[in-house]
Formats: structure tokens, sequence, C-alpha cells
């Protein structure tokens, strides 16, 4: 088979074959640990199945690597992608999975530039954001212009993993920044609250007086977590990650912010209120519509809590994981 035959496959496999195929993506991780220690991942197909993924990953791992400033964050000329205008919440989101994605990229192949630029990521989002105010609000005025504070709950989430745990997984003996992590740790409690476990830190609306309680930045905060807890083996982490969990394993009910899924459309809701204008969302109430975004993380940080929950609590998230992905290929 040429590689274009092969490449008009691939276009035209279902979103059902993809799902099917979730089984095989180990054997991309296999592939990728016998590429030679400090070389690049090969550019041409050996007949692996797994082979045009790896290519694609390392095609974006450089460009990661490329768009990076000296600092560590997105540069403002060489990323084509940077939002112009004053530094605000937005320009945290990459750090967090590129991080992770070029810490993999060097854990499988060895290249040297994937982990130093990693690291730079990492530190960058530890390093921007702050302990929350009080009281407590979300903006501020800074020379006349109002400036989003960065101490919302998504962002400790975020910080905590990838960056933090990615960081120690790559850098063992390096524990610089352990007590950043239990400070992040201590700064998240401030948005604690009794239905949801945690508040995102900010409204639903300018003026709704109401925390968003968004799933996507909820399930951040739950990577967050576990993946504090993986590294620090800290116990209220992992209590914290737990009770979070039940905002997502119950249903949603009119006018309650007790619970995110909704079985009538196999998902996690954008939010259990009735707002709506964030990112995207243009004439969707945020009660009504699910999100990608939300699907992925918040099922990632759900199925790792898997070995810490009884079996009938597994049972759940594995069933609500399966039908969020579900939901994914068929939206």
């Amino acid at each position: 088979m040429d590689e274009t035959t092969q490449d008009q496959e691939w276009t035209a496999l279902g979103r059902r074959d993809l799902l099917r195929m979730g089984g095989g993506l180990p054997a991309a991780s296999a592939f990728l640990r016998q590429t030679p220690s400090g070389s690049r991942l090969p550019r041409q197909r050996p007949g692996s199945s797994a082979q045009p993924f790896l290519r694609n990953a390392a095609e974006l791992g450089d460009k990661f690597v490329l768009w990076q400033s000296s600092y560590g964050g997105t540069d403002l000329v060489k990323c084509p992608y940077r939002t112009p205008g004053p530094f605000n919440a937005y320009h945290l989101h990459p750090c967090g999975p590129v991080s992770r994605a070029l810490y993999l990229l060097h854990r499988e192949t060895g290249v040297e530039a994937y982990k130093s630029a990693a690291d730079r990521y990492a530190t960058y989002l530890m390093n921007c954001i702050h302990d929350p105010v009080t009281p407590y609000r979300n903006t501020t005025t800074l020379d006349g212009k109002e400036r989003t504070l960065l101490s919302s709950a998504w962002m400790y989430g975020k910080a905590l993993s990838p960056p933090f745990e990615y960081f120690r997984l790559a850098n063992p003996k390096e524990d610089a920044y352990d007590l950043k992590a239990y400070a992040i740790y201590r700064w998240l409690q401030r948005h604690r609250r009794p239905d949801s476990y945690f508040g995102v830190g900010y409204p639903w609306g300018r003026n709704s007086g109401q925390d968003a309680q968004f799933s996507c930045d909820l399930g951040e905060v739950g990577e967050g977590l576990i993946g504090f807890y993986e590294i620090s083996q800290y116990k209220p982490a992992l209590d914290d990650a737990i009770g979070l969990a039940c905002f997502f394993l119950t249903e949603w009910e009119e006018g309650s912010g007790a619970g995110g899924w909704s079985s009538k459309l196999g998902v996690w809701l954008v939010g259990p209120w009735p707002g709506s204008g964030a990112e995207h969302f243009e004439g969707q109430k945020f009660n009504e519509v699910g999100w990608g975004w939300s699907a992925y993380i918040d099922a990632h940080y759900l199925l790792r809590l898997r070995p810490h929950v009884d079996s009938r609590t597994r049972e759940d998230i594995e069933e609500k994981c399966v039908k969020a992905f579900q939901w994914c290929f068929d939206a």
C-alpha cells in the first residue's frame, strides 16, 4: 500500500471506527518506546498502524518548541495563535496540555528539546497564578483597565496537573516546586462550596452573582487534585478529588448546582445554570448543551479515580465516560 492510499484510508475511517480503535492506542506508545533515544520520530511509515499518529505528534511538538518564548509562555511574535492584547486568563490555557504533550514526547523519544520546552511551559504556568484576594473577586483594575485575577479554580487545577505532576515525573530529584504545589492546593480551598464541592471562581454572567460551576473548569480541578495526589500521596487531595466526583455522577436538576450530568444528552452539561455567551456559546444555554472539552477532561479525571473508589462508583464512572466519548463522536 502506498502512502497516498494509506492516507485516504485513514481519512475514510468513520468516527465509530476510531472509537473502536481506542484499544490500539497502547501500540502507539509501544512503538514510541522502541524509537532510539535521542533521535527524532521517524517521518516515514514502517507499516505500523500507529505511525501516522506518532508522526503528527512530533510535528506538533516541534511547533510547540518553536512557538515558545525564552521565558516559557507562547511567544508574542513567533506564535501565530497568541491572542493579542494584555495578558489574561486565556493566555494560560495552552501551557498545561502543551507541557504534557512535550513531556510525553521526550519520554518516548529522548529528544531533550521537548523536555526543556515542557519544563519552561510548566514553570511559566505555575509562576503566573497567585493566591486569591480577600474578599474574593476574579477581576481587578490595573492602570485604569480591568484585568482578570489569576486565581480561578481551573487555573489551580491546571497548574497541579499537567505542569506540577509531569514536571516531577520528568525531574524526580528536583523538589523545588513541591511547596508551591501545596500552596496551590491551599488556595484552591477558597473555592469550596456545599453543592458541587468546588466552584470555578467566576460568575456565569457578569451580573448574575452566581458561580458558573462549569463542568470543564471543575474537570480541570479534579485532574489537578488526582495528579497532585499521585505525586505527593497527600490524602486530603484524594479525598477532595473523590468528593468532587459527585458533581459529575449526579444528574442535573433545574435550579440546582449539585450535578452536571445529562442523561438526555449522554454527556456533562457546560454548566448547571441557564446563561450563555462564554467561549463560543451564543444563543445556547449552558444547561442545555454539552461541550467536547468537558467530555474529554472530565472523563480523563474520573477514569483516574477508578482505583480509589468502590465498585459501584467505578461502574458509574465507566458508564458515564463511555457515553461521553460516544457523544463526542456523534455530536
